[in-house]
């Protein structure tokens, strides 16, 4: 590729070298390789499976943690709530007139996508923003009960997700109103306000909340913060010390064709986008946290619901801090000790905590090169992460992997990872008895408690290529490695069996329904 003055400018202003691009370009040409699943992990094999007494005990560990002021949790919240009604306008296109009777008979005849519309329509006035959504198709002059009541839907999409009502196609799900209570409704940014301040106050009673969130919406995310944060520190008791961020400019990734040429705009200068949420690892980075949380913002349960939650997040944190002690006993033995005791003792901890070990040469070599394998292999940062078993959910899941000197190591691995035209790997990915629901904390601190430069235990050629569309024509699209996937590829992992009552994903609108229900039902 030449690389032109105009490229050279636009690649300045983002903070991003040419040898990046160039890099980001050869990709497209040589897509990144498989992860080479060897098995799924299960219990006992990769996923541990905590006792009562265990669980308490590790409970007892993290208030101390929590008092002493560690913790803090970092809540992904850019992403736009336009897959949630993707459903509702697909519908809308095919099912004309939108009505109850129509969509019904669509959905006798096969039609999946009727039938969720037909569903949501049954169920509007239980919805959170089902008085938002009336009271400005009042405006309009329109009877949002009556025309429930006729089985008359479409309007109702139109005002929901169009400019002319509410709009919500184009807003940020953090902004949006995911569940019913006692004042109303309350969005996605408050339960998670109020999840955090029910487990992560300090002894001094601040709760600390790093949110990153899309630039154009910044400033709502600034006003929804003040509002929501003053109301629910007086009815918590703690103080909200709450953090926005966004994705820089430097973790946009550039397009290309479908030839693998790199894709020009009108103006003949290169297009970029952002680069998935791989690139919040930089945020995550700067965040210089010690103790943290990562949970998704769609995934928060109803404040009734909150118990099987709360009372996990307490053990997965008491877990990472107990084994973050050893992992830095062992390394603060190894680098004061040079005996075969220290090194005897990192590798037994090693193989039974993380199941990994030295391969047959390194572990038949000198004690220096044992000593050395071990220094490298724990002198890492840490996350312990929740695994629910599989339901069928979407997501990544915990495998064993092996890597390229024939170690094997644990990772969360996506289904688009993995080379589905070799039968034994699709074997594999198919035998998953577990999933991961972004359910993570991290030890971010080493053991001279000095921060970790995340970016160098990423696995930089783990990214991802998918199809877009820049206009109206397919181009490809480059992400990089996921946050929980190839992003925190080096890291030591640990993985934790959790309850499904933990995992509230709302991937559809018609999730809400089942956040309500919950709620009634607590």
């Amino acid at each position: 590729m030449r690389v032109r003055e105009v490229d050279r400018a636009d690649l300045a202003a983002r903070g991003i070298s040419e040898a990046e691009l160039v890099r980001q370009l050869g990709f497209f040409a040589r897509p990144p390789a498989w992860v080479p699943l060897d098995r799924p992990c299960g219990v006992g094999d990769g996923i541990t499976q905590l006792g009562l007494a265990e669980a308490a005990r590790y409970r007892d560990v993290f208030d101390e943690g929590r008092l002493a002021g560690r913790c803090t949790i970092f809540v992904p919240a850019s992403g736009a709530a336009s897959r949630m009604f993707s459903g509702l306008v697909s519908a809308r296109a095919r099912v004309d007139p939108m009505t109850r009777d129509a969509l019904s008979s669509a959905a006798r005849g096969g039609d999946a996508g009727a039938q969720g519309a037909l569903d949501f329509g049954e169920n509007l006035e239980r919805f959170p923003f089902f008085p938002l959504l009336a009271a400005v198709m009042s405006d309009a002059g329109l009877d949002a009960h009556a025309l429930a009541a006729a089985g008359q839907y479409r309007p109702f999409v139109d005002y929901l997700i169009g400019d002319a009502g509410l709009g919500y196609a184009a807003r940020p799900k953090g902004l949006l109103p995911f569940h019913g209570s006692g004042t109303g409704s309350r969005t996605a940014l408050e339960a998670h306000l109020v999840e955090a301040g029910a487990y992560l106050g300090d002894a001094s009673g601040v709760c600390r909340v790093h949110l990153t969130v899309s630039a154009e919406h910044l400033a709502d995310f600034e006003r929804a913060v003040a509002a929501a944060g003053e109301a629910l520190s007086r009815r918590l008791g703690v103080r909200f010390d709450v953090g926005l961020s966004v994705q820089g400019l430097s973790t946009d990734t550039v397009a290309a064709t479908l030839d693998n040429t790199p894709l020009r705009d009108v103006q003949g200068r290169l297009v970029f986008r952002p680069g998935g949420h791989g690139a919040l690892l930089e945020n995550l980075h700067q965040l210089g946290g010690d103790v943290v949380f990562i949970k998704n913002i769609d995934n928060v349960a109803p404040e009734a619901m909150n118990g099987p939650t709360l009372h996990w997040k307490r053990v997965l944190g008491g877990c990472l801090i107990v084994v973050q002690r050893q992992v830095h006993g062992h390394l603060r033995a190894l680098h004061s000790e040079h005996g075969e005791a220290a090194v005897a003792d990192a590798l037994t901890f090693l193989r039974a905590t993380f199941g990994q070990e030295p391969g047959p040469r390194v572990a038949s070599g000198p004690l220096a090169e044992r000593r050395s394998f071990a220094i490298a292999r724990l002198d890492r940062p840490i996350r312990v992460c929740g695994m629910v078993p599989n339901q069928g959910q979407p997501g990544g899941g915990p495998f064993w992997v092996r890597g390229d000197d024939g170690e094997r190591h644990t990772e969360i691995v996506e289904s688009a990872q993995v080379d589905q035209g070799a039968p034994n790997q699709t074997a594999i990915l198919a035998a998953a008895t577990h999933f991961n629901p972004v359910d993570l904390v991290c030890g971010m601190r080493d053991w001279r408690d000095e921060s970790f430069d995340l970016r160098q235990f990423a696995n930089p050629d783990r990214v991802f290529i998918s199809e877009k569309s820049f206009g109206g024509h397919p181009i490809k699209a480059l992400e990089h490695p996921g946050l929980w996937n190839g992003a925190m590829a080096d890291w030591l992992s640990l993985f934790v069996e959790v309850p499904p009552e933990t995992f509230s994903p709302v991937k559809t609108v018609n999730d809400l329904l089942r956040h309500e229900r919950e709620s009634e039902l607590g």
